[in-house]
């Protein structure tokens, strides 16, 4: 069941009995024998994506669960640039690591974007997203982008850094200032954690985030953006999407990677190809809004705390409202 599909066959849907078998008896089916999406959602399994607007694991993660068309799921985002929200003990207890993205999927917890596409191809088959004649094109991608994700955060960071002093002091506040303060508080609270929230609390100490970033060699991070940006323009010269003819769980990743790499650089980067991709294909399918592609700056909860920072006020206050209604192009 792909993005904006709207029904099940009695077959597909039968996997829903275990979640309330009564609700299920009371369905009434059509005479095609679907089941309609709206009749699952009572009974299909709570599914929950904590992300932040900003990462792009988390666009990952999004995207996929919006592409599986997955019933009744609800995206939560956690602020891990200003509020460090992944520190807070409610989060902790879902995901020990701190990290996001993180799913939960009924009584499953998944808390890698890697993991988490791999785990909803095997949940959802039919929305095709892993196609037997197409995995090692789609692997061989997906492995691609990984192997580069340390680079992706210092392009990223390493740009974003430069921009201003302003902007650099409100990142270096919210990664290190507030990350040990949050970390310090949930120890003092939760001395069962004591042990594991000390270990990142001396990590965090010892490591100057912004320092780190700004040590990049940024000629050599755009050569490595290059790279994968190369071999998405050499795959879409002879097929439609980046592993084949039909859109792949390596385009979930795509979109998220191309997302990136405009905010920072905007298209200049792209090939002639990769832009008509995004343009005409990516930006275009319902999960691009749906997942909250985050392509802009000036769209980004950052952003918005950033300009609050800057005037001398509480960039706290700033909290998320979920993604505008429409996102200009």
């Amino acid at each position: 069941m792909g993005a904006g599909a709207t029904s099940l066959s009695k077959e597909q849907a039968e996997k829903y009995k275990e979640f309330d078998a009564a609700k299920w008896e009371a369905l009434t089916k059509d005479d095609a024998g679907k089941v309609g999406v709206d009749q699952l959602l009572p009974f299909a399994p709570a599914v929950t994506c904590y992300t932040a607007d900003t990462s792009i694991c988390s666009m990952i993660c999004r995207v996929a669960a919006e592409e599986h068309g997955v019933p009744n799921v609800v995206h939560t985002n956690i602020d891990i640039e200003c509020a460090m929200e992944n520190y807070e003990p409610s989060f902790i207890a879902i995901q020990p690591k701190m990290t996001v993205p993180c799913m939960k999927y009924g009584d499953d917890v998944i808390g890698d974007s890697k993991d988490i596409m791999y785990y909803l191809s095997e949940k959802h088959p039919d929305a095709a997203l892993y196609p037997a004649e197409q995995k090692e094109a789609i692997d061989t991608f997906i492995d691609m982008f990984y192997s580069r994700f340390g680079q992706i955060a210092r392009f990223t960071f390493g740009n974003w850094i430069r921009k201003s002093d302003k902007i650099k002091e409100f990142i270096g506040r919210g990664k290190n200032e507030k990350s040990a303060e949050k970390l310090e508080k949930a120890i003092a609270e939760h001395p069962e954690w004591a042990e594991q929230l000390a270990k990142k609390l001396e990590s965090k100490k010892k490591f100057d985030f912004c320092a780190f970033m700004l040590s990049a060699n940024l000629e050599e991070m755009d050569a490595s953006m290059k790279e994968v940006l190369d071999a998405m323009e050499a795959a879409l010269e002879k097929t439609a999407y980046v592993a084949g003819d039909t859109y792949t769980l390596a385009d979930c990743v795509a979109t998220a990677f191309l997302a990136r790499v405009h905010i920072v650089k905007d298209e200049t980067m792209f090939g002639p190809k990769t832009a008509a991709c995004w343009n005409e294909k990516y930006k275009t399918r319902p999960s691009f809004q749906k997942a909250y592609v985050l392509w802009k700056w000036e769209h980004s909860l950052m952003a918005k705390q950033i300009d609050v920072f800057a005037e001398g006020g509480d960039p706290e206050s700033v909290k998320w409202t979920g993604p505008p209604s429409v996102i200009p192009g």
